[in-house]
């Protein structure tokens, strides 16, 4: 960028801050400017230069973060919840992207819609029996969905003993992965290696799939 234009931008932003502080001025505080003269001014031209200094610091950032998501891989999955979490798979889903950001993969939420073939991501909290409830959260999944299954065992307390249920237990030709996770009404989604060992394989299948959608794109 040519400098005397740049130079002239700086102007104008501090011009148009210059007035727009001293539109916030009282009548008091506007003749206490012209009675200080040259030092009050001097401040206020101060403050702009500094807001200025900030304005473009963050356009800065904010472009880099433009260029990094340019180049990241997008995914979409789409959530469903079988039963009451207290919004326990938010916080599952945060943890999720935020591993997933980490590994160049941005990760778009769409509600649950039956008549797509988007990938799946399934909360089934655990209300009666796990098999009857996961049976219920199953029978209306298309065979040809990629579905994950997060089974949402609701705990008093984080060291509670829990049966997980396992991959093999369940038979349905959509899932991809089986995880089991601990909460609460209180604390929500407890911090324990349960979750953590979850998260991190909720997040595995969805680089994989990643892989996959690459793959069928270039074939």
């Amino acid at each position: 960028m040519n400098r005397n234009y740049r130079e002239q931008q700086e102007m104008d932003i501090i011009k148009t801050i210059l007035d727009s502080i001293w539109e916030r001025l009282t009548k008091s505080q506007q003749t206490e400017v012209f009675s200080e003269g040259i030092e009050s001014a001097l401040e206020m031209l101060h403050m702009a230069e500094e807001y200025s200094g900030v304005s473009d610091r963050l356009q800065i950032q904010n472009e880099e973060h433009s260029k990094k998501d340019a180049c990241m891989e997008v995914i979409t999955l789409q959530i469903c919840v079988t039963g009451q979490t207290f919004s326990s798979e938010q916080q599952f889903l945060n943890q999720v992207a935020e591993h997933l950001q980490g590994c160049g993969i941005q990760l778009e939420r769409e509600d649950y819609n039956p008549a797509t073939d988007e990938p799946l991501l399934l909360f089934c909290p655990v209300v009666s029996r796990a098999g009857t409830d996961i049976r219920h959260a199953l029978e209306k999944i298309l065979c040809h969905r990629k579905v994950v299954l997060v089974v949402m065992h609701h705990a008093p307390n984080p060291d509670l003993i829990l049966y997980p249920v396992s991959q093999s237990q369940i038979q349905h030709s959509s899932l991809v992965n089986v995880v089991d996770c601990r909460f609460c009404q209180v604390s929500g989604l407890y911090s324990c290696q349960m979750n953590a060992t979850a998260v991190m394989s909720v997040a595995s299948s969805i680089e994989q799939l990643v892989l996959l959608s690459k793959k069928t794109r270039v074939n």
